[in-house]
This record gives C-alpha cells, sequence and structure tokens, in this order.
C-alpha cells in the first residue's frame, strides 16, 4: 500500500487550473481498484492519495503521467507500507498474502525485499 502526498510547487491558482485533468486521471485509478481515496490537504499546501498498487514502480507511473506532474505544479512523495493492523470494514482494499491480516513490520513480501516490494 502506497501513501502519495503531493507537495504543491506553484501558487494554488495554477495548481487549480490543472485540478479538473488530474481529477479525471485518478479517475481510472478507482475504476481499476487501485486508487482508495484522494484529497486536498486542509492547508491547501498538496494533496494526499492512498493507493494500493503492486509496486513502487506502478505508483511512479502513475505520477509521471498525472497532469499536476506533467505541468510541473507538484512534487511526489511516495510512503510505501504494509498495513500491520486495520478496520474490518478495510479489508477489501488490503492485498495481503494468503497468511493473515497481520505482518511483522520488518518482514518482506514473498518474492520481494525492502527495495523491490510486491503486492
Amino acid at each position: 500500500m502506497f501513501v502519495i502526498l503531493i507537495h504543491y510547487t506553484k501558487p494554488l491558482a495554477e495548481v487549480d487550473q490543472h485540478k479538473p485533468a488530474h481529477s479525471a486521471y485518478l479517475d481510472q485509478f478507482y475504476a481499476n481498484g487501485s486508487m482508495i481515496v484522494s484529497g486536498r490537504r486542509i492547508d491547501q499546501k498538496g494533496g494526499v492519495l492512498l493507493a494500493n498498487m503492486a509496486s513502487r514502480a506502478e505508483v511512479e507511473a502513475l505520477i509521471a503521467q498525472d497532469p499536476y506532474a506533467v505541468n510541473g505544479v507538484a512534487q511526489y512523495e511516495i510512503v510505501d507500507f504494509h498495513p500491520g493492523k486495520y478496520a474490518q470494514e478495510f479489508g477489501s482494499f488490503i492485498h495481503l498474502p494468503a497468511a493473515a491480516n497481520e505482518l511483522r513490520p520488518d518482514a518482506p513480501l514473498p518474492g520481494g525485499d525492502a527495495s523491490t516490494t510486491t503486492r
């Protein structure tokens, strides 16, 4: 799972010119089930995306084509994490190995290591 922090690098008025395209772009990821939630930060300095994608490379590909990135109005910070615990209602968004719904935070997933985490 990934938290993607968007940091605006241009004034909000310039960012907002690209917001409809950014929102429409994210729709495809909602449609395929890999985007869970997105929104602007309350302080309006950026946004937050919560994505359940197979790899960091997939997230980087999403970012590369995001209208905010294409138009140079934002930078991105990617936080990769393994959900150790979660509310039962959130379970449909979590794609874990066949084991349980709890992972050791220091244990890589099968087939990957800390630098090549896959789900």
